[in-house]
């Protein structure tokens, strides 16, 4: 009993500190907002929703999905892997889901460990997550291209603006500068040396483990046909994302180009990602009024444009990724693993659903 109670005390201290406090949060400043758009204004807004807008909404952003999911299948297949539509489709909603409900991200690390339960390497996995957020990151700063130069031109570009951009290009280039690094120059092989000689066997283990993402990063980063049919699709999913929130701001009647709502979307979205947060609730919105501003849409407006957008998106990643999520215990202990060698090399396997 003695042992168990400090470690029940660190349980609930761990749960108060990293899933309740980011929730409250989240809730508070979303409540912020709320306050400051009106309820009245937001009740107008859901008025003026007709089934039919919100079915375009939920229909273009379920495109979206469809686009998220033939990307995993290029990754899988190309790495030699053969997993169904299906269980890809799970695989990825249910880390969407848990990325939308719990703080910093775990849906990503979420998405590493289904990929394994289902036959893919560790290391592999690690990777092929990585180059998706990497993807996702350049198909937001290349769409939102055309609203920057509009927005360059008349000078309303804000800093924040700016470095939000040059964030999102600085993730993108960020993992191939690692790797050219690592082709140009003897450091990671004298490090292991090192580590080897002195260090412990956990810090020898860790580090073998990163070197072994490195390979399967380059030999992704280094697959030039991937590279460009998994941009194109990450494109897709930027300008599906973006038609669904011009829906959603047609349906409440607001006067929002395309242009200007792929833009808000795209940098909120790297706003959002860096947040505490679960889902970036909050921060998420308030970027996504403040962007639509300098296309002189009104604050309280944009701001309930931005709850109806992210609320719409987020529902319908919970409500079909939870019940994914608890179904992803049925992968089978049996799955095949993937050997490491090169994409041309590699033998498919056939993993069932």
């Amino acid at each position: 009993m003695g042992t168990q109670q400090p470690t029940m005390m660190l349980a609930r201290v761990k749960f108060i500190r990293q899933i309740l406090l980011p929730g409250l949060v989240a809730l508070g400043l979303l409540g912020a907002l709320v306050w400051i758009a009106g309820l009245r204004s937001l009740r107008e807004a859901l008025r003026q929703i007709t089934f039919f807008g919100l079915g375009l909404a939920v229909s273009a952003y379920a495109l979206t999905w469809v686009c998220r999911t033939l990307r995993l299948w290029l990754f899988t297949a190309r790495r030699g892997i053969r997993l169904g539509v299906w269980v890809l489709f799970r695989v990825s909603i249910s880390a969407f889901a848990l990325n939308s409900v719990l703080p910093a991200r775990i849906g990503d690390a979420a998405h590493v460990l289904y990929l394994n339960m289902w036959g893919v390497e560790l290391g592999r996995a690690v990777a092929m997550v990585a180059q998706l957020r990497v993807l996702d990151f350049a198909a937001l700063a290349l769409s939102s291209l055309p609203a920057f130069c509009v927005l360059a031109i008349a000078g309303k570009t804000p800093s924040w603006v700016v470095s939000s951009l040059l964030l999102c290009l600085l993730f993108v280039a960020l993992p191939g500068a690692v790797v050219w690094l690592e082709g140009r120059t003897s450091l990671f092989g004298y490090l292991e040396k090192q580590i080897q000689k002195r260090a412990s066997r956990f810090i020898h283990d860790t580090f073998h483990t990163g070197r072994e993402i490195l390979i399967e990063y380059r030999a992704i980063v280094r697959d030039w046909p991937l590279w460009f049919a998994t941009l194109g699709v990450s494109l897709a999913v930027a300008l599906g994302e973006g038609l669904t929130t011009w829906t959603v701001a047609r349906t409440t009647a607001a006067e929002v180009s395309f242009p200007a709502a792929l833009f808000a979307f795209s940098v909120a979205s790297v706003g959002k990602s860096a947040t505490i947060t679960p889902g970036g609730i909050g921060v998420y919105e308030g970027v996504f009024a403040a962007v639509l501003l300098l296309f002189g849409v009104d604050f309280e407006l944009a701001l309930v444009i931005a709850i109806l957008d992210h609320g719409l998106k987020k529902s319908f990643n919970v409500l079909i990724g939870l019940p994914a999520a608890a179904l992803q215990r049925t992968a089978p202990n049996n799955a095949v693993k993937s050997r490491t060698v090169p994409a041309a090399m590699a033998a498919p396997q056939q993993v069932p659903e």
